[in-house]
């Protein structure tokens, strides 16, 4: 199955010749917002652990693909048919991402190996306020954001007669990263007490997008 030899599809050749130890632990990124929900899973994992990860993504311009962690092995398969074989074909012990409604459409588990799925928040919201119905019903595990995710996820389990997943309590990995930025703020400017955050919100008329970065 090979429909083209452009660049994502010589990446994704790349990715299925690795060993199947250099595939363990897969991260997937949907978009430029994805890293900002791995970052501190990533860092903990190749720099703490010292373990090897591979990190796909569908993001052309992704910084992860010039990362000079020498335990990240990257790879860009864009969004298109080389993406829909890369998820029917997969074999790695662990695919991590935060792309919701695996199974819903064209993004299917793996035919060929039992791949262990792992979902990442990217809101701290309610579930049933922002995602569809069964949008998280085919991973395996969860990271949960709070013991909110946790009763939610148990309930719907339960009213449809679901598998039960296995559920981590995780915390917000964006959060953390503003938190652990304040603290470090403070010890390298124990004198200055004023921090100013801006927020830019959505739309056309968002700040950044009306002032730019000035």
């Amino acid at each position: 199955m090979n429909f083209g030899f452009g660049k994502d599809w010589q990446e994704l050749g790349k990715f299925e010749k690795l060993t199947d130890e250099a595939r363990s632990i897969v991260f997937y990124a949907e978009n430029k917002a994805s890293i900002n929900h791995f970052r501190l899973l990533i860092s903990e994992l190749t720099e703490e652990k010292n373990l090897q990860i591979c990190y796909v993504t569908s993001v052309k311009n992704d910084p992860m693909l010039s990362s000079k962690n020498k335990n990240i092995f990257t790879f860009y398969i864009g969004d298109g048919t080389a993406r829909t074989k890369f998820f029917l074909t997969l074999k790695a012990k662990i695919l991590i991402m935060d792309m919701p409604d695996l199974e819903t459409f064209h993004i299917k588990r793996s035919k060929v190996f039992p791949v262990h799925y792992v979902y990442i928040f990217h809101s701290m919201f309610s579930i049933h306020s922002y995602l569809r119905k069964g949008a998280i019903d085919n991973y395996d595990t969860i990271f949960c954001v709070g013991e909110h995710h946790k009763k939610e996820i148990r309930e719907t389990e339960k009213v449809y007669g679901l598998k039960p997943k296995k559920l981590i309590t995780y915390g917000f990995g964006r959060l953390d990263t503003l938190l652990h930025e304040k603290q470090k703020f403070h010890q390298t400017n124990p004198d200055n007490d004023k921090l100013i955050i801006i927020a830019p919100s959505y739309g056309k008329y968002n700040l950044l997008e009306v002032c730019g970065l000035e």
